[in-house]
């Protein structure tokens, strides 16, 4: 009865099946020492102090009895549909707690997306989108959006596949089955077991197999907003959080979310119940090394991903790309996070856009689908590439290492990076620090390529003229490979042939002046047939601004091959004898 009286209807009967409902009697136990909600029916109270009997007589199972999610038809609604748009608007424009939305969610083992927004629309909303705008209504159908998405991907799934998502109701029929963890409607509002929900949020985004944050501008000026944002990027990738702007962002509220980031304090944000704000502090220091430093990485993360969203607009023209994409940079250089900046830095969604669009018919409606997808997997690469590795950097740096689960743990020691008090990567040759340039003088006038260029495939066609560079070496990296540092496994080459290698790829490419471009050819030239590694064709040297054009990592002293202001011919030999006795 009592689960009959809360469950939705079609309620998952095997996900009901799962969890032990409080007995009748529990229940009455824990009724008697308190008067009644006046929110809430006789049976609804009898329902939750049952729950808050259960967690008590077992704690450890606790996330399993409390953990709960709402179905997409309960809180979501299509534009057309002007019955449902009705009823969710109603739901999400509730901005006090309403403890009987409780029975719009059902216990589930896993929700397929963890929903962040803040309850109540900016103060300057009818100013600055206009009096038709509803916050509310935005809400629903974003979600409805999000929700649609996951149906169709989990349409093009095998069956295996299907059933280990299990943040997706078992025998999905439409969207509407799709699981959210909602707030509003999977804690208790203004019931004494609230307390249990808020000691276990963490362990209700770990159950989460995504985030969707509905980011309306002052978001990032919410305490409890900002705090779901960082704990789900502790527990998760950044590629797992979905944003919905695209109702919100405009020209004219870009400003206002580059200030409320960049502004950011836990100090100054804001906590509609006071009392909250000692409940999150004391979060903050237990999964982060400081305020500061929780601060620091909800910065991080918020112009990484908000910079991933806005390349999505800067792929038409030069003008586009400095109206939306560029702000986010100069906001990342103003803050100091110069490793971030120079990740930011490499994007082409220009190229891209030409590149997605070639094989295109017809750019228009829904034709445009095919090739819109391919461009945003090519921004979906550069951000997993570039910009990623920056944020599990600062992650490693922030969070307290007993929180960082054991596959981020081996993606950060698969990246060595530089120690939290240096802020410049090392020469791979001489160990100076290197500089960031867009140096394009002498030779460099035909491109540059990354020093470990057979892991990375860097040039400066597929990263532009910036990178990371030691002009007494005259060593070029990308910046992934400036601060994961040289290659840990060789080409597997045989002896000696390995120790040549990288002075026959240096040494025996064509000279720049008869290349047209810089990594377009592949290396000419020979090794004596008997192995002593005489060369039978030179190339041009380069001077101290030369680029690297180096295909296999730098197994060699490189400066030894800089000695001779000429390489070739017999001059080649003498540098090429000092590597050889130092191989």
């Amino acid at each position: 009865l009592l689960g009959a009286c809360l469950a939705p209807q079609g309620a998952s009967a095997a996900a009901a099946a799962t969890f032990d409902e409080p007995s009748e009697e529990a229940a009455d136990e824990t009724a008697q020492a308190r008067g009644p909600s006046p929110l809430l029916s006789s049976k609804e109270q009898c329902y939750l102090d049952g729950l808050a009997a259960k967690v008590r007589q077992d704690p450890q199972r606790a996330g399993d009895v409390l953990m709960r999610a709402a179905p997409a038809a309960t809180v979501c609604a299509e534009w057309k549909d002007a019955a449902s748009l009705d009823s969710a608007r109603v739901f999400w424009e509730t901005y006090a707690g309403d403890t009987r939305y409780f029975s719009l969610s059902r216990c589930a083992p896993r929700a397929a997306r963890f929903v962040s927004h803040s309850w109540r629309p900016p103060r300057d909303w009818a100013q600055v989108m206009g009096e038709q705008a509803n916050y509310a209504e935005i809400k629903a159908t974003e979600l409805t959006i999000v929700a649609q998405d996951i149906f169709a991907k989990s349409q093009g799934r095998s069956e295996s596949l299907r059933a280990a998502e299990t943040g997706i109701a078992d025998g999905l029929g439409s969207w509407k089955d799709v699981l959210f963890w909602v707030d509003k409607c999977c804690i208790p509002q203004g019931h004494p077991l609230i307390k249990e929900y808020f000691s276990r949020l963490e362990d209700f985004i770990q159950r989460s197999d995504g985030m969707v944050v509905l980011l309306s501008w002052q978001y990032f000026e919410r305490l409890w907003c900002i705090y779901e944002w960082a704990s789900f990027l502790v527990y998760h990738s950044a590629s797992n959080v979905q944003i919905c702007v695209d109702y919100f962002l405009k020209p004219a509220t870009q400003q206002l979310y580059l200030n409320s980031v960049e502004k950011f304090s836990v100090a100054s944000a804001q906590c509609d119940v006071e009392s909250d704000r000692a409940i999150l502090r004391a979060k903050i220091a237990q999964h982060f090394n400081s305020e500061t430093c929780f601060e620091k990485f909800a910065k991080v993360t918020a112009v990484a991903l908000l910079a991933q969203t806005a390349v999505r607009r800067a792929g038409r023209n030069k003008s586009e790309y400095e109206a939306e994409f560029a702000p986010w940079i100069q906001m990342a250089e103003r803050l100091g996070f110069q490793r971030l900046v120079a990740a930011l830095r490499t994007a082409r969604p220009m190229a891209w856009r030409v590149e997605a669009m070639r094989d295109s018919k017809d750019c228009l409606g829904h034709a445009a689908q095919a090739w819109l997808e391919r461009y945003d997997a090519l921004i979906m690469r550069w951000f997993e590439e570039q910009v990623l590795p920056e944020v599990f950097l600062v992650r490693d740096e922030c969070v307290r290492g007993e929180f960082l689960g054991k596959p981020d743990v081996l993606d950060i020691e698969a990246t060595p990076h530089m120690q939290p008090h240096e802020t410049l990567p090392k020469c791979p040759a001489c160990a100076c620090a290197m500089q960031w340039s867009d140096s394009a003088e002498g030779l460099y006038a035909q491109g540059w390529d990354c020093e470990f260029g057979a892991r990375c495939g860097a040039t400066c066609e597929t990263h532009g003229p910036w990178r990371w560079l030691c002009k007494t070496c005259s060593i070029d990296l990308c910046q992934p490979c400036a601060f994961r540092g040289q290659p840990l496994v060789p080409d597997p080459l045989p002896q000696p042939q390995l120790q040549l290698e990288p002075v026959r790829r240096r040494l025996l490419r064509r000279p720049w002046f008869v290349r047209s471009s810089v990594v377009a050819m592949e290396p000419t030239g020979q090794i004596c047939g008997s192995g002593c590694g005489s060369l039978t064709q030179g190339r041009s040297s380069r001077s101290d601004a030369v680029s690297s054009a180096a295909p296999l990592p730098t197994l060699l002293p490189r400066a030894a091959l800089l000695a001779s202001p000429a390489i070739g011919g017999k001059e080649a030999a003498k540098p090429l004898r000092a590597c050889r006795q130092a191989a």
